[in-house]
Formats: C-alpha cells, sequence, structure tokens
C-alpha cells in the first residue's frame, strides 16, 4: 500500500481516488456491522444464561430447604454457577475496543492548500481518506476477532452448563449410592 508521502507526491485520478475510499468505507462498514451482530448475540445469550442460572439456584434452594433432598440441590447449584461463569463471558463482549469511524476530523480539510485546493487537492483528500480507513478497518476487525473470541467462549460455557448438570447428578446419586449398606 502507498504510503501518505508517496500519496502527496503523485498526480490522484480523482474518480479511482473516490472509488477507493468508496470500497474502504464499505469494508469498515461490514467490519461495523458485524461488531453489532456479535453484541446482539451476546445480549440476547446474556439475558438467556442469567435466567437458566436463576431457575437452577431458584430449584437448588427449593431442593436444599428439604433434607431428604438437599444433596440433589448441589447439581443444580453447580450447572447454575457454570451459566454464569457464560454470563460473564458475554458480558466481557461489551468491553470497549478500538473500533474505526467513517468521518474524518475537521482538521484535515481544513487547511491551505486542502480547502481552497482544485481537484488534484480533492483526489488527495480522497486517497488520504482511503488509507486511513485501512488502518481503521485493521483494528476493527482485530477487535471483532477478541469480541467473537469471548462470544465462543461463552457458548462453549453454556454447552458445559448443560452438561454439567446430568454429571454433578450422576455423580451424586453413584457416590450416594456406594455410600449405602
Amino acid at each position: 500500500m502507498l504510503t501518505l508521502e508517496q500519496l502527496r507526491a503523485m498526480a490522484v485520478n480523482l474518480d479511482i481516488a473516490k472509488e477507493a475510499l468508496s470500497q474502504s468505507e464499505k469494508r469498515l462498514g461490514d467490519a461495523l456491522d458485524a461488531k453489532k451482530m456479535v453484541e446482539q448475540k451476546a445480549t440476547v445469550l446474556f439475558g438467556a444464561y442469567v435466567t437458566i442460572s436463576l431457575a437452577l439456584f431458584g430449584f437448588a434452594g427449593t431442593l436444599a430447604r428439604d433434607p431428604v433432598h438437599a444433596r440433589w440441590a448441589v447439581a443444580f447449584f453447580i450447572a447454575g454457577t457454570v451459566f454464569v461463569c457464560g454470563a460473564a463471558a458475554f458480558a466481557l463482549v461489551f468491553r470497549s475496543a478500538e473500533y474505526g469511524n467513517f468521518g474524518s476530523e475537521p482538521s484535515m480539510w481544513l487547511q491551505a492548500g486542502r480547502i481552497d485546493g482544485d481537484h488534484q487537492a480533492l483526489a488527495r483528500m480522497f486517497a488520504y481518506l482511503a488509507h486511513h480507513h485501512a488502518t481503521r478497518i485493521e483494528k476493527s476487525y482485530a477487535s471483532n476477532a477478541v469480541k467473537s473470541r469471548r462470544l465462543h467462549i461463552g457458548m462453549m460455557v453454556g454447552v458445559a452448563g448443560a452438561i454439567s448438570l446430568p454429571m454433578a447428578t450422576a455423580f451424586i446419586f453413584f457416590c450416594s449410592f456406594a455410600v449405602r449398606p
């Protein structure tokens, strides 16, 4: 990719610079749309995991009150705790991250030779903006990768939560069965 200094030194075609800027804005838009999609999924799954964990904790509390069934409460408490961990992973999706933006600082435009420039100055500005979008796009995709990893971790923890209930129940059953005379 050309550097800003190389762009400054060359005659830039206005139509090509417009197209380069248009394409880079589309690519940046894709990254920002992906961010929204990941965050929407995390929002829905966060709510579901919190609801599931509250139900499991509530049922564990109900079982714990009855001395005959109190040992079964542990299995539901464990599963609820796993779902809380999954919800925490979804909450991490919303940590602030660096993303690009479509606009540019007014200071880029409000300089002598640019604001009063000719078509060549406009063509260069479009090329500069496309150049700056490359960095913004790279940062946005890197941030999306982190958010996606956190989303996938939360989903895998949910699978573990679903598996933990029958496993803990079986463990409690077989341990109590083995202890009986």
